[in-house]
């Protein structure tokens, strides 16, 4: 049997099993970019959601606040002692 045969059928293989290689690692980089760019734009929804939520337990707060002072002050226009509020 000839070994130059051999030898260039080995070498053969090892570019083409070379070339699968860089394929896969390029396409593997370029799932790991993309999938670095998903998890970059799921922070930032989350951050952006989280702030949101902040704003509305803000505002439901001051609803609540709000609420407890027009009742004090309905208690005192029962007593007779009436402190107007501000309007707008």
């Amino acid at each position: 049997m000839n070994h130059t045969i051999l030898i260039w059928a080995f070498a053969s293989v090892s570019i083409l099993l070379f070339m699968c290689c860089l394929l896969l690692s390029i396409k593997l980089y370029k799932v790991m970019a993309d999938n670095a760019t998903l998890q970059y734009q799921n922070a930032c929804f989350t951050a952006e959601t989280a702030q949101e939520k902040t704003f509305v337990e803000i505002f439901n707060d001051l609803t609540k606040i709000l609420k407890e002072i027009r009742q004090v002050n309905r208690q005192l226009e029962n007593q007779g002692l009436n402190i107007p509020l501000k309007q707008g």
